[in-house]
């Protein structure tokens, strides 16, 4: 524990003593950490993009796997939703955009358990993407905000072929 807490600190040190660091040597240490699996630095090294260069053409994809690491990695979905919700708003025609919408929505929903915020979501989505291919998935969650998936989804979280003594 010590030791993660220095490694921490010393990275923080890094960043903060290195002043103006290139956006390329940024690019490699996220290339690094990402090499040994270190998410947490990996996304530190994301969020230093995001605050020095913040107008790098190459923010979407900061933006993007910085929320899928806290999604994905860390689990920390407030912090998913934040990268989620930036994107949308810096990058509204952006390819990626309907998909960070409907993830916000589902993380509110799912994990977070705002559905009054998953609903805001839900409905944007709907209204700027009415025949978008998620379109469907964004009615059933909206159909069924709020519901726990036992309640939604028949036999879920039951084997129906299991055999009874076995």
């Amino acid at each position: 524990m010590v030791l993660r807490w220095s490694a921490i600190a010393i990275l923080t040190m890094t960043i903060f003593s290195c002043g103006r660091i290139s956006e390329e040597e940024l690019w490699s240490k996220v290339e690094e950490s990402r090499k040994r699996a270190n998410h947490k630095e990996t996304l530190q090294w994301y969020q230093t993009i995001v605050d020095k260069y913040p107008e790098s053409p190459r923010m979407p994809e900061v933006l993007w796997k910085a929320g899928s690491i806290c999604s994905n990695d860390l689990k920390n979905y407030a912090a998913a939703v934040n990268y989620y919700k930036q994107f949308i708003v810096r990058f509204p025609e952006h390819s990626d955009t309907p998909k960070a919408i409907f993830l916000t929505g589902f993380f509110y929903n799912n994990e977070l358990k705002n559905i009054d915020s998953a609903r805001v979501y839900y409905a944007e989505f709907m209204r700027l993407y009415p025949s978008h291919e998620m379109a469907t998935s964004v009615e059933f969650e909206l159909e069924n905000l709020g519901k726990e998936s036992t309640d939604v989804i028949p036999n879920s979280g039951k084997n129906p072929t299991a055999k009874k003594g076995r």
